[in-house]
C-alpha cells in the first residue's frame, strides 16, 4: 500500500517537470524566433532614416582637387595703365607731373623715393589714396619706381614700403605733416586769423590743456573763439575726420606736447566738455551796423589790404571772395556797405567762410577797415562812391609808406643766417612763394628768380622790406628785424643760384 503511495508521487513529479520543460523549451523557442531578422530590420531602418534625410543635391568630387588660383601683383607699368595714367599724362590733371617730365618732377624729386610713395599711399592734394584704387602698398610703390624710372631715376630700397602704426593711438604723424603742409600750413606758418603758430610752445600750452578731443573736435567742426577763427577741416572739406586727427597730432607734437600719452588719457566721453563750435549764423541785416564815413580813401584801403587783407583775399582762404572776382562779391554787394564794413569790422560766420574781427589785425581802426572794404569793392566795379553819398570832397591825404632802413650791400649777404632765413620763410614767405600765388618766384625756380637776382641783393632786400605789388611789407611779417627779412631772401635767392 505504502509502496503504491510512493511511486504515485513520482509519477506527479515526473509530469510537473515535463510539463515545465515543454513550457520552457516553447518559451525559448518563441524567443529565438523573434530575434531572428532584427538586426537586419535595424539597418533597414537606418538605411531608410538617412535616405529620407539626405541632401538634395549631392557633389561628388572626382580626381585631385587643383591648389585656389595665386593673385599676381600688377608691376609698375600695369598699375600706371590702369589707374595713374590719366592724371599724369597729357592733357593730365594738374598739378600732377606728368610721365618722363623731368621739369615738372623737378622740386617732387628733392624729397626723395619715401617720400613720394607716402604721398601716394595717403594721397595728398586732389590726389586720393592709392589713386583712388584697391592696389597693395607694394604695387602702389612699384607704379611710382615706374613713373622716376622715366625720368631716369633708379629705384632704391626693395622693400615695400608701408605706412608705419604709431605705436597704440592710430595716430600717423607722418600723414599728419602732410594734411599741415598742404591745408592747416596757411594759417599757422603766420599765426593768421588768431591761428596758433607752428611750434611756438606758449600760444599752443593754454590749448593743451584741454585735450587732444576737443581740439580734434574744434579742427573738424570749426570753431569761433575771443581771439581767432578755425572753418571746419581748415576749409578743406575733402580730407576726412582721422587726416585732420592726424594733423592736429602733429601741431602738437611740434609744440612738445607728449601726443601719445594725450590721447591715451583722453576718452571718448572727456570730462572737458569740447568748446562748442561756431554756429553758422546770417547777418545780412547787422542790427548796429557801422555808421558810413563821410570819406572814402582808396588809397589808404589799398595799403590796409596788402598788410591785412590780401592773405586770404587774395587766395580765396576759408571762403574769403577773390580780389577782383565779381562774380563771388556781387551777392555781398547787394548787401549794402554799411553791412560789409560791420562783418569786417565785427568779424561774421556764414554758411561757406569767417571772416575775424578787422582781419585778425585789431590795432586797424574802423575807418581804416571800411577804406579797404571799399578799395576791394571798387576793384570789382561798385561804385562806392555812392554807397557813401554823403562822401566829403576834401578825404584825408594819403598815409605815406614808412621808409625802411637801407638795405645792406650785396656785399655783407653772405653774413646773414641762412638758417634763420629758412626759419623765417617758413613762417610767412612760404604760403606765396611755395606756389607762386601772385606771381611770387616759387622757392628753387631758376627761371623765375633770375630776372630779380640780376637787380642785386639790395633791390631784392628794399622790394622784401617795403613791398611791391600783391606782396605786402615785410611779407606779412611785420614783427620781423630787418636782418630776418633779408635772411629769408638770402636763403630764397640761395636756392635758386
Amino acid at each position: 500500500m505504502s509502496q503504491q503511495k510512493n511511486n504515485h508521487i513520482k509519477d506527479v513529479l515526473m509530469g510537473l517537470a515535463a510539463g515545465f520543460g515543454v513550457v520552457a523549451a516553447t518559451v525559448m523557442m518563441v524567443l529565438f524566433i523573434s530575434l531572428l531578422g532584427t538586426d537586419d530590420a535595424d539597418q533597414e531602418s537606418e538605411d531608410q532614416r538617412s535616405e529620407r534625410l539626405k541632401p538634395v543635391g549631392q557633389v561628388q568630387v572626382e580626381g585631385v582637387v587643383p591648389p585656389p588660383e595665386v593673385i599676381k601683383e600688377k608691376s609698375g607699368k600695369e598699375v600706371f595703365e590702369t589707374v595713374c595714367k590719366a592724371c599724369h599724362t597729357p592733357p593730365g590733371v594738374p598739378p600732377a607731373p606728368q610721365l618722363g617730365d623731368k621739369a615738372s618732377w623737378g622740386e617732387r624729386l628733392a624729397k626723395g623715393e619715401a617720400a613720394l610713395v607716402q604721398n601716394a599711399l595717403n594721397g595728398i592734394g586732389i590726389m586720393p589714396p592709392k589713386g583712388g584704387a584697391d592696389f597693395s602698398d607694394d604695387e602702389v610703390k612699384k607704379a611710382v619706381q615706374y613713373m622716376l624710372e622715366a625720368v631716369g631715376v633708379e629705384s632704391s630700397a626693395p622693400e615695400p614700403v608701408k605706412p608705419e602704426p604709431q605705436a597704440t593711438t592710430g595716430l600717423d604723424l607722418a600723414v599728419g605733416k602732410q594734411v599741415y603742409e598742404s591745408t592747416c600750413g596757411i594759417c599757422h606758418n603766420m599765426g593768421i586769423v588768431g591761428a596758433p603758430k607752428f611750434g611756438d610752445k606758449a600760444l599752443w600750452a593754454p590749448r593743451i590743456e584741454k585735450g587732444m578731443d576737443t581740439l580734434v573736435t574744434n579742427a573738424v567742426k570749426g570753431f569761433q573763439g575771443e581771439t581767432g577763427v578755425m572753418p571746419p577741416k581748415g576749409g578743406n572739406k575733402q580730407l576726412n575726420d582721422e587726416q585732420v586727427k592726424n594733423a592736429v597730432a602733429y601741431m602738437l607734437d611740434a609744440a612738445g606736447a607728449d601726443v601719445q600719452s594725450t590721447s591715451e588719457k583722453t576718452a571718448p566721453e572727456s570730462a572737458t566738455a569740447p568748446e562748442k563750435p561756431a554756429e553758422p549764423a546770417a547777418r545780412a541785416e547787422p542790427a548796429e551796423p557801422v555808421a558810413s564815413a563821410p570819406s572814402l580813401d582808396l588809397a589808404n584801403g589799398e595799403q590796409i589790404y596788402t598788410k591785412a587783407c590780401v592773405v586770404c583775399h587774395l587766395m580765396g582762404i576759408i571762403g574769403a571772395p577773390k580780389f577782383g572776382d565779381k562774380a563771388i562779391w556781387a551777392p555781398r554787394i547787394e548787401k549794402g556797405m554799411d553791412t560789409l564794413v560791420t562783418n569786417a569790422v565785427k568779424g561774421f560766420t556764414g554758411e561757406t567762410g569767417v571772416m575775424p574781427a578787422k582781419g585778425g589785425q585789431t590795432q586797424l581802426t574802423d575807418e581804416e577797415v571800411k577804406n579797404a572794404v571799399a578799395y576791394m569793392l571798387d576793384a570789382v566795379g561798385a561804385d562806392v562812391q555812392s554807397t557813401s553819398e554823403e562822401s566829403a570832397p576834401e578825404s584825408a591825404p594819403e598815409k605815406p609808406a614808412v621808409p625802411a632802413e637801407p638795405a645792406k650791400p650785396a656785399s655783407q649777404a653772405p653774413s646773414l643766417d641762412l638758417a634763420k632765413g629758412e626759419q623765417i620763410y617758413t613762417q610767412g614767405c612760404v604760403v606765396c612763394h611755395l606756389t607762386g600765388v601772385a606771381n611770387a618766384p616759387k622757392l628753387g625756380d631758376k627761371t623765375a628768380w633770375a630776372p630779380r637776382i640780376a637787380k642785386g641783393m639790395n633791390a631784392l632786400f628794399t622790394t622784401a622790406l617795403q613791398g611791391m605789388g600783391a606782396m605786402p611789407p615785410r611779407g606779412m611779417l611785420p614783427q620781423a628785424p630787418d636782418d630776418d627779412i633779408k635772411a629769408a631772401v638770402a636763403y630764397m635767392v640761395s636756392k635758386a643760384q
